[in-house]
This record gives structure tokens, C-alpha cells and sequence, in this order.
């Protein structure tokens, strides 16, 4: 940074004109930051520094940071970066008699879970509109590959590598063994029905 130069606070009226953005932190640091201060937007190009214990999102080490950094005011090469996909949600829940539509943007996972009921969830899990599998379990998890090490990686599933474009569905302590994590095509509409 040369002295013309000046680094702001970000909030929301810097939005804009945000170019880069630089996390030290771990793994769920870099979600919040994508998910409070970008929400369904875009969001400009992150260096994220692993400061935390798993950093699967957070390519560099914080020792990297003065070479990264050097590197990325460089002009004169060629950077490469990694495009996070983020899942469509739409939820409908029924109000009285009538139906209420929510839309929300996902970047990691969505939990579907039984909540205070002392039994079983009992979903139906649809891709497409075709029956993949009665879900009887605690709940399930809904993510994208950027979210395979969140909850879905606690609840068995597998690590996902960011560039393979999927949907993962992961139950979590399921009843049988009838139902295992698995990677659905991305062109999939998932459909959860009680």
C-alpha cells in the first residue's frame, strides 16, 4: 500500500466499492463475512488467511500473508480464484390457511431438524419432483460443497472439494441404514416434505 493509498472500515455504504477483501480467521469467519456484510449479492474476490483449526475454505496460512499479499497488487500476473456456488432456497410454510413464501441465499448448509419433538423426523426427500428416499432421523442437512465441513462433516458426511458442483444430503443420526450422505447433480431441485 503506497501512501496515496488509505484502507477504510468497511460497513455498508463501502459496499461498492469494495475490491478485495482480507480475512484472518477461520473457516466460519469467512461465512459471516460473505453472509452479514455481501448477503444475496455478490461478493468480491476474498484472501482469506487461516487463522482457525480446520481451514478447508481459507486457502493460505497466516504466514503466507506478506508474500500473498505482495503477489496480489501485482499486475503483471495472471491470479486464479475459486467460485463459491450458493443454493436457492425457497421455504413455504403454512400460516393460518394460507401459505407463506420465504427466498433466502445459501452459501453453506440448511438444517432441517426435529427441533424440541422428542421423536424422529419423518421427511420425504424428492430431487426433481422423484422420491429419493423416506428421511427418518433427526433431521437432515442440505449443503453445498462449500458447507461439506460444516455440520454435514459432524453428521458423517464427506469433505467436498468447492470446485465439484453438487448438493449434498446428509441425514443426521438416521434410524436406519437405508439413508447415507450422498452428492446430488447441482441441476437437482431438492424437495423436503414433511
Amino acid at each position: 500500500i503506497s501512501s496515496t493509498d488509505s484502507l477504510h472500515v468497511f460497513d455498508s455504504q463501502h459496499r461498492p466499492d469494495v475490491d478485495v477483501v482480507i480475512s484472518l480467521g477461520g473457516d466460519g469467519l469467512l461465512l459471516h463475512v460473505c453472509a452479514e456484510k455481501f448477503g444475496h449479492g455478490p461478493v468480491p474476490p476474498v484472501l482469506a488467511f487461516n487463522l482457525g483449526s480446520l481451514g478447508f475454505i481459507n486457502p493460505f496460512e497466516f504466514s503466507q500473508i506478506h508474500d500473498v499479499l505482495r503477489r496480489i497488487v501485482r499486475t503483471d500476473i495472471r491470479h486464479n480464484a475459486t467460485i463459491r456456488n450458493r443454493l436457492s432456497l425457497s421455504i413455504s410454510r403454512r400460516t393460518n390457511q394460507a401459505y407463506d413464501l420465504e427466498h433466502y441465499q445459501v452459501l453453506n448448509d440448511v438444517i432441517l431438524e426435529r427441533g424440541a419433538d422428542p421423536g424422529l423426523s419423518n421427511l420425504e426427500a424428492y430431487c426433481d419432483n422423484v422420491l429419493l428416499t423416506r428421511v427418518q432421523a433427526d433431521g437432515v442437512v442440505v449443503g453445498t460443497p462449500t458447507g461439506s465441513t460444516a455440520y454435514s462433516l459432524s453428521a458423517n458426511g464427506s469433505m467436498v472439494h468447492p470446485d465439484v458442483s453438487g448438493i449434498l444430503m446428509t441425514p443426521i443420526c438416521p434410524h436406519s441404514l437405508s439413508f447415507r450422505p450422498v452428492v446430488l447433480p447441482d441441476t437437482c431441485a431438492v424437495t423436503i416434505r414433511p
